[in-house]
């Protein structure tokens, strides 16, 4: 039998969701279709501070923003513009886990569970609009620097 997280994710809603095809005609423009392709997609997480309570709880939070360049326009325009943005809320006994652990899962973890969430709006979404469905890519987070090479690296300048 497999052991379960200590950490309970309780709950996940969409927080926001911003859409607009700016092709109307895009059903009878199959050409329109294949350049529905975005350049990138800004990806933006972020957490709250730990709430007290029995059970305590943190709210963990991603977004993306897709975003196309001029070669992908239709006509002098993308597209559609998207941005969305799913929070989740979870829980933990305090007996199992300390709260500094929570805080680093927030950071490193809490994105790649909420993606999943993340990735389904923003396809269905693209899928009932029309275009074809768009599947955000998968997250790349910093790995903290061991203390042994903080002090080779290299900080950015001014």
């Amino acid at each position: 039998m497999m052991k379960t997280h200590p950490i309970n994710l309780l709950a996940v809603r969409a927080t926001r969701v911003q859409y607009e095809a700016m092709v109307p005609d895009i059903m009878v423009k199959p050409e329109a279709r294949s350049l529905a392709v975005p350049s990138k997609t800004k990806m933006q997480m972020g957490h709250g501070e730990i709430e007290n309570g029995p059970p305590p709880r943190i709210q963990v939070a991603l977004g993306c923003e897709v975003v196309f360049d001029e070669k992908h326009f239709i006509g002098d325009e993308a597209p559609y513009s998207l941005s969305a943005q799913v929070q989740g809320i979870a829980t933990w006994d305090r007996e199992e886990i300390d709260d500094d652990t929570v805080k680093l899962w927030a950071v490193q973890s809490a994105p790649y569970t909420l993606l999943p969430y993340l990735r389904a709006l923003v396809a269905q979404i693209t899928a009932l609009s029309g275009f074809p469905p768009l599947t955000l890519p998968l997250l790349v987070l910093p790995t903290p620097i061991p203390a042994a090479q903080e002090k080779d690296a290299v900080s950015p300048g001014p």
